[in-house]
């Protein structure tokens, strides 16, 4: 888990988090994902199967493992996110949970266990009765055709947005003093 706390602090919403999280052993697609911070994942990342193009937004929360209290028994189910699928911010993917490939879901939504959103649907508050998408999303990608280079230079961008935040936080006060 700590690996999974300092590829996220430093990481982040750069595509190098893809490479940590592959790493760590997840199945994570090398085309056109972005993965910004998944929380709850460390406990069993390689139950966890991202596609190709698919974008999970800012704190999807992965939940792979299955507690049942009264059995006293932890079940481990792989999250799948299909191919041209969108996650939205906040939306948690429960065990044996899949988005199905070019579906989506809202912010703040929830998969139940073992159920899927089916092509071409997105799961708004719960997926027990998931909506009919009337458009398709047009497709996009970033670094399509430049994936080494995009990735070294926004990483990069990153890097340097990070250290000039740190020496404007240290020479700012000297400068008023």
């Amino acid at each position: 888990k700590g690996a999974v706390a300092i590829a996220e602090r430093h990481f982040s919403f750069t595509p190098l988090v893809n490479a940590c999280w592959r790493a760590l052993g997840a199945r994570v697609s090398a085309r056109g994902v972005v993965v910004s911070e998944l929380h709850g994942a460390a406990d069993c990342p390689e139950l966890l199967d991202i596609g190709e193009h698919a974008y999970l937004a800012a704190k999807v929360h992965v939940k792979p493992l299955a507690v049942d209290a009264a059995r006293g028994v932890v079940r481990a189910e792989g999250v799948r996110v299909g191919a041209r699928c969108f996650v939205g911010p906040n939306t948690v993917l429960q065990p044996g949970s899949m988005v199905a490939t070019g579906a989506a879901t809202g912010s703040s939504a929830v998969v139940a266990p073992r159920s899927t959103v089916p092509p071409g649907r997105i799961a708004i508050g719960d997926s027990e009765r998931p909506l009919t998408l009337a458009w398709r999303p047009r497709h996009l990608d970033a670094s399509a055709e430049r994936e080494l280079s995009w990735t070294v230079v926004s990483s990069s961008l990153m890097a340097c947005t990070e250290l000039l935040a740190r020496v404007v936080a240290v020479l700012a006060p000297r400068a008023l003093i």
